[in-house]
């Protein structure tokens, strides 16, 4: 049995896909938060990750599973095979997932999972998801969402197959690029997903900010990076930029804020396997000019984030 990443240090290895089942099955689903109601069991899966970040392939019977204690991470289920109902918080409202859809638990948001037959999916969850603010508009509730263009959920999905096959490991060289690699992929797919179920805008005024949002993603690891620059890239007037950002609920100063802040966050995550970057590593490679202004940025975005979290 595969060991949990919340009971180890190092966080768990990629298992053998070997299966349990009964009293041991149910203890292997509570390991990793999750309460299980129903009849003898069985569990085919396979695991790996680090503190603040999973991923896993797993195949189980009919059940529900209930993740009671809020936690600090985000959660998305691919739907492989088969189908379940999602319920968002406690009595809260219930979506069908069905083979092709992807679904995003946002963290602090209790969930359970109610299915009737055999059903297979791939599971991700991390404390670090770096979102366009576009895509986190649709996805902040939590969301059940047809994976729709499925070249980057494709990716995604070989990805983590290939990793789990070769045997992956948090203390294997290179874990720390491959968890970037990983959440990057995920942001994607969310992404391409959501793309359909932003609110509708004029079309030139979606073009452009699309195109922002691309070149942000682009662009942000460079310190020289500004709003300016963006309206150079995009051949756009500040002003007319700032008036495209508004009307999506944010500013490019604040999106760019916030893209490097998830990076920087990523980067400074514990348990990456060998020693974590260093703060002016970290603040280099998430387009921070120095370490300190990277610090005031994070516990800048701390507070909006619990802020947010004890408003929900």
């Amino acid at each position: 049995m595969v060991a949990s990443s919340e009971d180890q240090d190092d966080g768990p290895a990629a298992g053998s896909g070997a299966g349990v089942r009964g009293v041991e099955a149910v203890r292997w689903f509570s390991e990793r938060g999750f309460a299980f109601d129903g009849s003898d069991p069985r569990l085919v899966c396979d695991e790996a990750g680090s503190p603040g970040f999973r991923f896993a392939r797993i195949w189980h019977t009919a059940g529900v599973l209930r993740r009671n204690a809020p936690q600090r991470r985000a959660t998305v289920l691919l739907q492989l095979e088969g189908a379940f109902e999602l319920t968002f918080g406690p009595g809260g409202r219930t979506t069908t997932v069905r083979a092709g859809d992807v679904a995003f638990v946002p963290s602090g948001c209790a969930f359970a999972l109610e299915q009737c037959e055999p059903s297979a999916r791939m599971e991700i969850e991390c404390d670090a998801l770096a979102l366009p603010s576009s895509t986190f508009e649709v996805l902040a509730d939590g969301a059940v969402l047809p994976i729709g263009n499925a070249t980057m959920a494709s990716v995604l999905i070989a990805c983590i197959n290939s990793a789990l096959n070769s045997g992956i490991c948090c203390t294997d060289t290179g874990f720390a690029e491959f968890r970037l690699a990983i959440t990057g992929f995920t942001a994607a797919a969310l992404t391409a997903a959501s793309i359909e179920h932003r609110p509708p805008r004029t079309s030139r005024e979606s073009e452009h900010f699309t195109r922002a949002i691309m070149v942000i993603g682009e662009k942000v690891a460079d310190p020289d990076f500004t709003v300016a620059v963006l309206a150079r890239e995009l051949q756009l007037s500040e002003p007319y930029l700032r008036r495209i950002f508004a009307t999506h609920g944010t500013t490019a100063r604040d999106e760019i804020r916030l893209r490097r802040a998830a990076l920087a966050r990523m980067y400074r995550a514990d348990g990456l396997g060998g020693t974590p970057y260093s703060a002016d590593e970290a603040a280099r490679y998430s387009g921070f000019h120095d370490a300190e202004t990277m610090r005031v940025t994070l516990r800048r975005d701390r507070r909006t984030r619990n802020a947010s979290t004890e408003d929900g």
